[in-house]
């Protein structure tokens, strides 16, 4: 499953999809919509808005969420955060461009594997690896897990936010 609409390289994405014959969801909006000739019969497109709780049922059923990104250099910065919170929330293993903005990096975590841009054989072999290697899946789904309990939970969000206000309070 990939879901998004800030800076997605969707096309690159369904090119890799073209060549496999795993199912791919994209859940878009019409603005971030692929233009392709000819989708493959693999591949489905919703590109109109869905509650979250919907999509939440499709992240649960998928063995991996996909962040394909695309920007130009000028405008990098934090594309593929909200996805990237989703995958350690649920703790599914994940594919995603490198994005060296994000905070957080999921091949040095474990959950992921990323791939450069644009780079279809990368999304293949990147993809083909988590579908066919089951231990490696589930020791990246384990992976997640971890990160969400050491640095991404709520009781920890909670606590660094008491800091800044009592910094800003206490000034």
């Amino acid at each position: 499953i990939s879901a998004g609409h800030t800076a997605r390289d969707y096309v690159t994405l369904i090119e890799a999809f073209r060549k496999m014959d795993y199912p791919l969801r994209i859940f878009c909006t019409p603005s971030s919509k692929p233009s392709i000739d000819k989708l493959p019969a693999n591949v489905t497109i919703n590109a109109s808005v869905i509650p979250y709780e919907e999509l939440l049922k499709y992240y649960k059923e998928s063995i991996a969420i996909l962040i394909p990104l695309k920007y130009r250099a000028s405008q990098e910065g934090c594309q593929g955060m909200t996805s990237l919170q989703d995958v350690v929330a649920l703790g599914k293993p994940t594919v995603i461009t490198e994005n060296p903005m994000i905070n957080i990096d999921a091949a040095k975590e474990g959950f992921g594997i990323a791939v450069g841009k644009e780079d279809v054989q990368g999304w293949i072999n990147a993809v083909d690896l988590i579908a066919k290697d089951k231990p490696r899946r589930h020791q990246m789904s384990k992976q997640a897990n971890r990160v969400y309990n050491e640095k991404f939970n709520s009781e920890l969000f909670a606590e660094k936010l008491e800091i800044a206000v009592n910094k800003i309070r206490l000034g």
